[in-house]
């Protein structure tokens, strides 16, 4: 009687409408504040028992196989699909079985938070499909990130790309692939050994002039040996690098440090902000973040 006063209907409910009422309180499971506030959903259309039917097994679908359908929980978790989407930049596709089920995975792997932050990324990408948002995800999870870790993985990513970037602008060419095995040594040198990027490109001037077929190894080779020296500080580096370059380099220690410096000045290591202020508004250092993360492992 309180549904059929919700479609302005002054009558008893008949046998089949008693029947439908059992079946989504009993069966399904939805409370009768469920139901009553499904009415207002019946609004887009012409209200009936038929159509409330359909909203709620709608909701008991995308709550998933044994979960407790809930109106409230349906409609919270459709704005997080349309949150995510938006953020992705995929307009073509709405909350449907299909978005809901793939949300519904992510989920799983993270909070809502950083899925955001995970579509915000992959939105920049040419293939930005919900499949790949969350194959990132689970690559995300496999590396064993917590969702609090994810925004310095993300900027030590950032600062990987830049110094990968500016050895290949030094060197000429592509001899740097963003690989995990380049990303590795470059791990090595700026985290575990604490080189500076000004100093691992100041080394780096020297290593593509001495060794232009595989300059990377050239400068895993030096850095490693300095390592092994115990030479920490830029001037010890620069010092026992100026008394090589005398010996054994081709040109001076001078034009090595300017060459180096020319792709020092493009290195900017400002902290970013990693939520964008409005869906869908993305910093421009965004575009050139991220590698194929299927092929991270």
């Amino acid at each position: 009687r309180a549904v059929l006063r919700r479609f302005r209907q002054r009558r008893l409910p008949s046998m089949d409408e008693l029947e439908l009422y059992r079946k989504w309180t009993q069966a399904w499971g939805f409370t009768q504040e469920d139901v009553l506030a499904a009415c207002a959903e019946t609004t887009k259309g012409s209200p009936s028992f038929a159509y409330l039917d359909g909203i709620l097994a709608g909701v008991r679908s995308r709550a998933g196989e044994g979960a407790a359908p809930s109106l409230e929980e349906d409609l919270r978790r459709q704005e997080q699909v349309r949150e995510m989407l938006r953020a992705l930049g995929v307009t073509q596709a709405g909350v449907n079985e299909g978005t809901a089920e793939a949300y519904r995975r992510m989920a799983e792997l993270y909070p809502h938070e950083t899925i955001l932050t995970a579509a915000h990324v992959l939105s920049t990408h040419q293939d930005k499909g919900l499949d790949r948002l969350i194959a990132m995800l689970e690559s995300w999870k496999r590396r064993g990130l917590a969702p609090e870790d994810v925004p310095a993985y993300l900027e030590a990513f950032r600062r990987e790309n830049e110094m990968i970037a500016r050895l290949n602008s030094l060197w000429g060419g592509e001899p740097v692939r963003a690989g995990e095995a380049s990303r590795a040594r470059i791990r090595t040198w700026l985290q575990d050994w604490g080189y500076s990027p000004e100093l691992v490109l100041y080394v780096a001037a020297f290593a593509g002039i001495s060794e232009k077929k595989s300059p990377l190894t050239y400068l895993d080779r030096v850095l490693s040996r300095y390592h092994d020296q115990g030479l920490t500080t830029e001037a010890e580096v620069a010092a026992e690098h100026e008394r090589w370059a005398r010996e054994n380099s081709p040109v001076s220690a001078a034009e090595a440090h300017s060459k180096a410096a020319k792709a020092m000045a493009q290195l900017r290591y400002e902290q970013r902000e990693y939520e964008a202020t409005r869906p869908g508004e993305l910093p421009s250092w965004y575009i050139a973040l991220l590698e194929d993360e299927q092929n991270a492992k």
